[in-house]
């Protein structure tokens, strides 16, 4: 809260996730983010434009979707 998404995203995948919040590729991406306890958390992200009425773009939505629980199952 209060800090740009970039800045919780670890050093050498910021690239990464500043391409796709720009709206490089509409189809999902994995970019992970920094962990509480400073590791890496892998992150599914979709991000879709918002347009205004004269569909100028105006915003974006970005859902990521941790994939932990996932991998962990996946290792088992």
């Amino acid at each position: 809260v209060g800090k740009p998404l970039a800045d919780l995203c670890p050093p050498a995948h910021r690239p990464a996730l500043l391409r796709l919040l720009r709206g490089a590729n509409p189809d999902p991406q994995e970019v992970p983010l920094a962990g509480p306890a400073g590791g890496e958390v892998p992150v599914a992200w979709v991000v879709s434009a918002m347009r205004d009425d004269d569909g100028k773009p105006a915003g974006l939505v970005a859902v990521g979707r941790d994939l932990s629980e996932r991998r962990r199952f996946e290792a088992h």
